[in-house]
């Protein structure tokens, strides 16, 4: 679980609130915490973004022009994945960098939320009104389910 106080973002785990505001030793060197937190964020969201480039990428010759089914893939995958480190997160150990790396750096770079938001709307635009529906919707279902169950199953 995450909460946020202020300016600030802890983690609870079960017994303990973990405040990213500490300080940590990184790479010997004693570094403000948030300094190394937008490090890793940064280097995470470049990863993520390049990995949703190379799936959409892949992709490309089986989709066609039909680029909201990679869309909606990736976002589902993005979604089981961050259920999968939140439930992971709750039940490990964690140096303080390292949930915003993966959810808010790997995964934030990784998810399209606003291709899926241009997509839908181009499909509207188009009057594809079922293909929009389809995609608003199987994202929607897909991604939280894919969230809860990745989440879930992780936590035992």
């Amino acid at each position: 679980m995450t909460e946020v106080y202020g300016s600030t973002t802890a983690y609870r785990r079960p017994g303990k609130r973990v405040d990213v505001t500490e300080q940590l030793e990184y790479s010997g060197v004693a570094t403000s915490s948030s300094f190394v937190i937008a490090i890793a964020v940064a280097g995470g969201g470049a990863a993520g973004t390049l990995a949703r480039w190379g799936i959409g990428a892949a992709m490309a010759p089986i989709v066609g022009t039909e680029r909201w089914i990679s869309t909606v893939l990736i976002n589902v995958l993005g979604c089981a994945a961050i259920g999968a480190a939140a439930g992971y997160a709750h039940r490990a150990e964690l140096p303080g960098w390292a949930a915003p790396l993966l959810m808010t750096g790997v995964l934030g770079g990784f998810t399209t939320f606003s291709a899926f938001g241009l997509e839908v709307t181009q499909l509207i635009e188009a009057k594809r009104w079922n293909t929009a529906f389809a995609c608003a919707l199987g994202s929607l279902l897909l991604g939280v389910g894919a969230a809860w169950l990745a989440s879930a199953v992780v936590r035992k």
